[in-house]
């Protein structure tokens, strides 16, 4: 028989950490009782710092009324983000919009967007904008933009514009055009402000680059454009600078498709600018471009400044034809209410990109 003794002193320890613990423990529950009301209070300051943050994120998600509908069209395309290495070394940022659609057997047009100012092109994964990747994406193109060197997240400076911007873009053209779901013969560029000079610069010196349409929307004309942003940093005589930088000087020798839309009257208010826009345009129907079109006018139109007979002096025709501005003019191009001309523009150059220029004559001498 086995007997079991309890060791006595090792009672009396327990005996006496008992109390020990029960000590701690008052102490512990005191200084939770006091100070329990700030941390508490630190935990609901918390809480509600969260819960206000959901909240106004479920109140901007309804400001914004993203439909299930809208939802499922973003899902549809997805996004990369690509290095690449310019002609001069440099790594130029791209950024790609593909629908989920278009793989190796489902080829689909591209779309190259060219940006205003020497800053980045991420205006273009904004939301707000009417022109923005997605946007245009989602009607079956494949939409790139990029960061010239010096510019956003690309190496290397900037030169605003001249060769070495206009280069970079060709090697984006070269990048695109062997991409396996894009249609190389359905390259095209939409470009603004600045970027009219970038693309028209690089498509006049490199003839053999293959693109469809060239869209232009309010791009700068010449040095002498008042809302030409290099015109406050650069001489209108340094000969050298400009030369690189108007697009007036490479419009003629561009060989694709060109489309330009001159929508905001503030920018054709003075007569001497739209005298300027109606040269350019002229000098590119008169050019290589295969067709040109000015807004909603018919294909190839060359326009000239004094678009009616003059009347004689002082008759009731001469104070009409008087008071007749360049916001007429460009009313009667838009077909429509000027307030409402982005999604006007939007619209047509989808369906320019889908459906090509509608050819009122048969070619073009």
């Amino acid at each position: 028989m086995i007997k079991i003794t309890k060791n006595k002193s090792n009672l009396k320890h327990k005996n006496k950490i008992i109390p020990i613990v029960t000590y701690i423990f008052i102490i512990f529950l005191s200084i939770t009782l006091f100070n329990g009301c700030t941390i508490y209070d630190t935990f609901l300051t918390v809480y509600r710092e969260i819960d206000e943050e959901s909240t106004l994120e479920i109140e901007k998600k309804e400001d914004e009324k993203i439909t299930d509908a809208e939802l499922d069209e973003e899902m549809k395309i997805r996004k990369e983000e690509v290095f690449i290495t310019s002609l001069n070394g440099e790594k130029i940022y791209t950024h790609l919009h593909i629908p989920i659609k278009a793989n190796i057997n489902n080829k689909l047009p591209a779309l190259i967007l060219i940006q205003d100012t020497f800053e980045g092109s991420n205006e273009f994964d904004n939301p707000n904008l009417i022109f923005n990747a997605n946007n245009l994406a989602k009607n079956d193109l494949i939409v790139l933009h990029f960061d010239p060197e010096g510019t956003g997240k690309s190496s290397g400076e900037t030169d605003f514009g001249g060769f070495k911007s206009q280069d970079d873009l060709i090697t984006v053209l070269n990048f695109i055009r062997h991409q396996p779901e894009v249609d190389k013969n359905e390259i095209s560029i939409l470009s603004f402000g600045t970027g009219t000079t970038v693309v028209t610069g690089a498509l006049a010196r490199y003839p053999e680059v293959n693109v469809k349409y060239l869209i232009d929307i309010e791009g700068y004309v010449d040095r002498y454009d008042p809302y030409n942003p290099l015109t406050f940093s650069y001489s209108l005589t340094d000969e050298d600078f400009w030369k690189e930088r108007e697009a007036i000087n490479f419009i003629n020798a561009i060989s694709c498709n060109y489309i330009r839309f001159q929508a905001d009257n503030n920018q054709t208010e003075n007569e001497g600018y739209f005298s300027y826009l109606i040269k350019y345009i002229n000098k590119a129907t008169e050019g290589y471009p295969i067709h040109t079109q000015l807004n909603f006018a018919p294909p190839d139109t060359l326009f000239i400044e004094i678009i009616e007979i003059q009347p004689e002096d002082g008759s009731e025709d001469q104070i009409k034809f008087e008071e007749r501005g360049s916001e007429d003019i460009l009313n009667h191009l838009l077909n429509g209410e000027i307030n409402n001309y982005y999604p006007k523009i939007l619209n047509r150059i989808v369906e320019i990109l889908k459906e090509g220029i509608e050819i009122q004559e048969e070619v073009k001498d």
